[in-house]
């Protein structure tokens, strides 16, 4: 899954083929058909295949972690601030392209967000026990927007690549995290991000 998922972020579903996955891998033409019977196949394999990379970084990286700071780390293993977080994406976009249009794909898709949004929804849970939420901000809604914002950017960086930018998404993200935080937290530690996200548009 490795060969696949490198030649899918840089040729895109179109440009890949069973035959050339099995040539990357140094295996012979056809020696993938007992495992995948179609291109699609193919690419369901490698979604999960970027899904448990994720997992397995978040394990580390979230380790002792709770409320926002685990929250951060878990968005960090997701946000395309560098090349293989980039390469990630696209096979990702790649994905829900087909799984628009199927709906065995997208129950794949459903499956794994909604494990995205049980963890999310822990670690909010516990940021609200030791701070509160801004008013009228609800776990729900939270959620919501934290996965609205790190599946479009997603997008946003592979597509807009003149206005978005990869070293721009950590403090994007601390800037919008701290917009749900109530108002006396928000003003110690909501300046600092929202001064390093203008500091860096500016600096471009």
């Amino acid at each position: 899954m490795a060969h696949a998922w490198t030649i899918i972020a840089r040729a895109g579903l179109s440009g890949v083929t069973l035959r050339s996955v099995a040539a990357a891998s140094g295996m012979a033409n056809g020696a993938l058909k007992p495992y995948f019977r179609s291109k699609e196949h193919l690419m369901v394999a490698t979604f999960e295949y970027v899904m448990e990379q994720i997992a397995k970084r978040l394990e580390t990286d979230a380790e002792g972690l709770s409320g926002f700071d685990a929250v951060r780390a878990f968005s960090l293993q997701i946000l395309p601030h560098n090349q293989q977080l980039v390469d990630e994406a696209r096979v990702v976009i790649g994905f829900w392209a087909l799984a628009a249009h199927d709906a065995t794909m997208a129950e794949v898709n459903d499956t794994h967000m909604g494990r995205w949004r049980s963890q999310l929804s822990v670690w909010v849970k516990e940021q609200e026990a030791a701070t509160g939420l801004r008013e009228g901000i609800t776990v729900d809604i939270l959620v919501d927007g934290l996965m609205t914002f790190l599946l479009g950017s997603q997008v946003s960086v592979t597509v807009d690549t003149v206005a978005v930018r990869p070293e721009m998404m950590a403090a994007h993200l601390e800037a919008l995290l701290n917009t749900y935080l109530p108002d006396d937290v928000w003003w110690e530690a909501g300046r600092r991000g929202l001064k390093d996200a203008a500091r860096m548009r500016d600096v471009g």
